[in-house]
């Protein structure tokens, strides 16, 4: 009895569901010219980040399933699906969220969560740098990693790395020697502290 008092209760005590039951167990493939962009999406890509995911997927294969609804629209993985027509990929693995499984409004928030979720977590700079420099020993392509080329300079730099620009200033009292190109009487100081004819006169 407690068995199937506790089954009855899974969904509330997020205990997880029996096989099938989550959209992940119905991966399939779906042929790419049924998939319908949504016109409303709010995630822009540029070609650059396409041709990134176009590099990914020629590289570790396709490895992250698009979500559609029932008449193909897509909820998730439109990079994706842009990146798989741009390769010529006839189908690509896919999840069909059935007529009724999700509300219209479930599918909204879900196609802003799954690229929002991404941008929740941080990096560690420090394991970062050190993941990214033995790929870089390696000869490994670091494009691969999703970085440009700003970004890998900067991570691969170190966390306590100093821009150009933020070098401290040199000190003006510094001890410097100049002359004079016309009489050649030498000081030690700053430039703009040269004596004056005079002075020059009254110390010859």
């Amino acid at each position: 009895m407690a068995k199937k008092a506790a089954a009855k209760t899974d969904k509330k005590n997020g205990v997880a569901p029996k096989s099938g039951a989550w959209p992940a167990d119905r991966i399939k493939r779906l042929r790419t010219e049924d998939l319908i962009p949504y016109a409303r999406n709010a995630r822009m890509h540029t070609n650059a980040q396409v041709d990134q995911l176009a590099d990914a997927i020629r590289r570790f294969g396709f490895t992250n399933p698009v979500i559609v609804g029932g008449n193909g629209e897509i909820i998730a993985g439109h990079g994706r699906v842009m990146a798989a027509r741009r390769l010529n990929l006839a189908e690509v693995p896919g999840v069909v969220i059935a007529d009724g499984e999700w509300s219209e409004d479930d599918k909204r928030a879900y196609r802003i969560w799954d690229n929002q979720s991404a941008l929740l977590s941080e990096w560690s700079p420090e394991m970062l740098r050190i993941e990214l420099s033995s790929l870089k020993l390696a000869d490994y392509d670091l494009q691969l990693t999703g970085f440009d080329d700003a970004a890998l300079v900067t991570y691969m730099a170190g966390i306590n790395a100093t821009a150009p620009d933020q070098f401290p200033a040199v000190g003006e009292d510094i001890a410097t020697e100049h002359s004079c190109p016309k009489c050649h009487y030498r000081w030690s100081g700053k430039a703009d502290a040269a004596p004056r004819p005079a002075e020059i006169k009254e110390k010859a």
